[in-house]
């Protein structure tokens, strides 16, 4: 160039190596998410529609991967665009690698009143009993920390998906409360006064009228109403794998969970299919006894279970003595009824406003009890 065009070649090196310069200076952060798209794209960490964490900050469904940027669809329903530089610095995490299956733990607190091994062994009553806790692999409860107040306890478990982590950490919350509740352990706590000796040996005797705190269905019973009931509460113990309701039986009384799990089956098509488990403090039975209608599926026993029954002769004087309780119950049987669709076995189509459902309830408990 400086023989042909006779040009002064230092003054243009100089000039297009300092352009150079200030080029690159200007594309650094665009050249950067460009190399590391391709870095991305190459090892292929992640795939559209999985699901990723981010440094612990940030987490979501990737919905589209390009060379400058990736787009993740967050739980709160916004779309976060990370630069692919950021991507490739930050700690990631692949929740939907090998498989969709993920793990998530859940820590609990609980007065010492009862030793830990019994603790334990509730929390797995617990964990067995829960719709989303996968089977395998088996869930596990730690005993973290025990002291005078308190023993800590972490639940392990693994769910089928991520998405479902928040509705299975719901529902364990809710059957634990149920179970402490049926127990009569309370939750840690460092105001709570420490439990007495007298306290835990009484724990047995004063187990029917904790159960009946907990139902719902007699919520608006006096105190004396209440401890007519628990007089005649009639506990029965039952072995793991025995049936305690065959299917099509009309059942005669009002059963409470007090401790083990129970597993509740229907037959279609000459097999069986677990329908739902039912853990300490939940109650079953309703039906029958309010309605004289039969159980469509078989409940039998998962583990080691107490049950507490409450018979029909038992319920009759509360009903014919309150002219308003059939309407109570029927109306709060009709709720819970719409709510889980679980327990009437035999809903009619037609049978889907609450007070509707709850007429026809009301009116099945005043022919079976013979009340006008």
């Amino acid at each position: 160039m400086a023989n042909v065009f006779d040009l002064p070649v230092k003054g243009l090196l100089a000039t297009s190596g300092a352009l150079a310069i200030v080029i690159g200076l200007a594309l650094q952060s665009s050249l950067g998410d460009v190399f590391s798209g391709i870095v991305l794209n190459l090892e292929r960490p992640y795939h559209v529609g999985d699901w990723i964490k981010l440094d612990d900050t940030l987490q979501g469904t990737v919905i589209e991967t390009n060379w400058r940027a990736t787009h993740i669809f967050t739980s709160t329903q916004d779309i976060a665009i990370v630069p692919n530089s950021a991507v490739a610095k930050s700690k990631l995490i692949n929740c939907s690698a090998p498989t969709k299956m993920h793990g998530a733990t859940t820590r609990v607190r609980l007065e010492a009143a009862l030793t830990p091994m019994i603790g334990s062994d509730l929390m797995r009553e617990v964990l067995l009993g829960s719709t989303h806790v996968l089977r395998s692999p088996a869930p596990t409860v730690s005993i973290r920390d025990v002291s005078a107040d308190m023993i800590d306890f972490e639940l392990g478990y693994s769910v089928a998906d991520i998405g479902i982590v928040d509705d299975a950490q719901n529902e364990l919350f809710d059957r634990i409360y149920r179970a402490t509740a049926a127990a009569g352990i309370r939750f840690a706590s460092r105001l709570a006064p420490l439990t007495t000796k007298a306290a835990t040996e009484e724990s047995e005797s004063a187990t029917p009228g904790r159960l009946i705190a907990g139902i719902s269905l007699f919520s608006t019973l006096t105190d004396s109403e209440k401890g007519a009931l628990t007089s005649q509460m009639i506990r029965r113990d039952h072995k793991p794998g025995e049936v305690i309701v065959q299917s099509g039986t009309v059942m005669q009384a009002l059963n409470i969970i007090s401790n083990g799990v129970l597993v509740a089956t229907e037959e279609q098509n000459g097999r069986k299919f677990e329908r739902l488990r039912l853990t300490p403090g939940i109650y079953f039975g309703e039906t029958g006894l309010l309605t004289g209608q039969p159980l469509s599926g078989e409940i039998t026993a998962l583990t080691k279970a107490v049950i507490y029954e409450i018979s029909k002769d038992a319920l009759l004087p509360l009903l014919k003595a309150r002219s308003g309780m059939a309407d109570e119950l029927s109306e709060l049987l009709a709720s819970r009824q719409l709510a889980r669709r679980t327990v009437l076995d035999h809903l009619q189509a037609n049978d889907t406003h609450q007070d509707s459902l709850a007429s026809r309830v009301a009116s099945d408990i005043r022919h079976l009890f013979s009340l006008h």
